[in-house]
Parts: C-alpha cells; structure tokens; sequence
C-alpha cells in the first residue's frame, strides 16, 4: 500500500482546536472583508472542499464514510443549510444550541451539527 493510499484508508480527524481556529479565522475573514470577500473566496475554495479558513489552517472536509473529498453540492448543504440551522438552533435555545454543536467537535466522530446535516466530516491535511 503506498503511503497516499493509507492516508486515504485512515484520514487524521481535525483536532478540535485547529476547528477553532478555522472557524475563528472565517469569521475574522468574513467580518473584514464585509462578507463580500469571504463569500467570493468561499466560491473558489468550495470546489476542493474546505473554507477560507480551512485552507489557511490547513484542513478538508470530507464524506464521513469513505473519506473522499466531498462535491459542490454536499458543501453547499453543509455551509447553506447545516451552519444557519446550528446558529438558529443556539439563538433559540438562548446559546444551548451552539454549546451542543461544539460539544460534538470533541465526539470522537468530531462532527459538528453541521457535518451530521451534510454526513461530513474535517480532516487534517499533511
């Protein structure tokens, strides 16, 4: 087995601290460039599967089951759909919600609400 083939086999799951720090440099992103630059980079970032703050902190997303690099449309329902239903879901139950999806970062699939709604997940990238 060559060795890209066992990174493929036994993907290394994102530590829960470098989540973080992707998501907080998204959101650092998003708010400097007033979203508009964030969104347009997010666009070019999607067709290899991961965000902005994915790639600076060196991370993918990636089907749950096989491991592979997931499509346009999985991203687009993992960053359309999943991410507003956890925010909706922390706003109504007064930030219970958000603490309950951080809380499945550090699960040992380490899938946050969003990745569950998408059936993916983040892996490190070497």
């Amino acid at each position: 087995m060559s060795l890209a083939e066992a990174d493929r086999a036994a993907p290394l799951l994102a530590q829960p601290v470098r989540r973080l720090a992707g998501f907080v440099v998204d959101v650092g992103l998003f708010v400097v460039t007033l979203a508009v630059g964030w969104i347009v980079w997010s666009v070019f970032e999607a067709r290899v599967s991961r965000t902005p703050g994915m790639r600076i902190t060196g991370q993918r997303i990636v089907d749950v089951r096989t491991g592979e690099v997931v499509d346009g449309r999985r991203m687009a329902r993992r960053q359309l759909l999943g991410i507003p239903l956890a925010l909706l879901l922390g706003a109504v139950t007064c930030g219970v919600g958000w603490l309950f999806s951080g809380w499945l970062v550090v699960s040992p699939s380490r899938q946050a609400l969003w990745d569950r709604v998408a059936g993916t997940t983040v892996v490190e990238v070497l």
